[in-house]
Formats: C-alpha cells, sequence, structure tokens
C-alpha cells in the first residue's frame, strides 16, 4: 500500500518515470557525468542513503560504480526498476514522516530535486543528518 500524500508532479507510479531518468541524465551531463559534486566517495565502500529515490536510477548507478557499498534508496512509492543491484534495498518511506532509520547508519546520503515540494523543508533537511555517521556527508 502507498501512502497518502500530496506530491504535485506526476509520480514514477504513475508511468512518469521517462521524467525522472530524463532529469537524472541532466544531472549527469551537468556534473561531467558524475554521480556526485565530490570525488571523495569513489571506491565507496560504506552505507549510502538516497532520499526521493524516484526511479532508483541513481541508486543502481551509484551501487554499479562502487560494488563494496550499500545502498538504501527511500521513496513515497514503491520502485519498479529491474533488476536491483544485490546492494540496493528500497523501501516506501515518505521523507516528510517519521523515518524508523537508526541514527548514524550512513556514511552518506544523497538526495535531489524533491526539497521544493516538501511542505516541511527545513524539518527534512534535518532528517537527513539524523542517520549520518559523524564526519560523514549529505549531499544535495
Amino acid at each position: 500500500m502507498e501512502p497518502a500524500n500530496d506530491y504535485p508532479l506526476p509520480s514514477n507510479r504513475e508511468g512518469n518515470g521517462a521524467r525522472l531518468n530524463l532529469q537524472h541524465e541532466v544531472f549527469r551531463l551537468i556534473l561531467n557525468n558524475q554521480l556526485l559534486t565530490t570525488q571523495l566517495f569513489r571506491g565507496f565502500s560504506g552505507r549510502a542513503l538516497n532520499v526521493g529515490t524516484g526511479t532508483g536510477i541513481w541508486a543502481a548507478e551509484f551501487a554499479a560504480e562502487n560494488p563494496a557499498a550499500h545502498i538504501l534508496g527511500i521513496d513515497l512509492y514503491a520502485l519498479s526498476i529491474t533488476p536491483v543491484p544485490t546492494i540496493c534495498a528500497f523501501r516506501v518511506l515518505d521523507a516528510e514522516k517519521d523515518w524508523d532509520l537508526p541514527p548514524e547508519t550512513f556514511d552518506l546520503v544523497h538526495a535531489r530535486m524533491f526539497i521544493f515540494l516538501l511542505k516541511g523543508p527545513r524539518a527534512v533537511l534535518r532528517k537527513c543528518f539524523e542517520p549520518l555517521r559523524p564526519g560523514d556527508m549529505v549531499e544535495f
């Protein structure tokens, strides 16, 4: 069952994955074919959280580039990508509601292109730091 929400754009569930994947490709072009703005995570072997994972394309590509990593993608809607990389897991979770993620669990939290859609963006931004290990990174 998917959560009731006020998401104002067509979702991956509604067959709008092409828009989300094109948006991802635009980011790849802007970032010189990189998934992050930092080079710090080349060969990343930690745990990454992808907030607002959409189609899961960022998580899947990050997994392909970092096969020793473990990635969790969370989104309002269930994912429909196949095949799912073995080092990826995906969960339906509303970023504006309580997260049941343990604190200090992730080395990297990645989010993009959904903050402006939130009713309470400051609260969600704060939440992005809660599951982060001390000294590690959030990238928006």
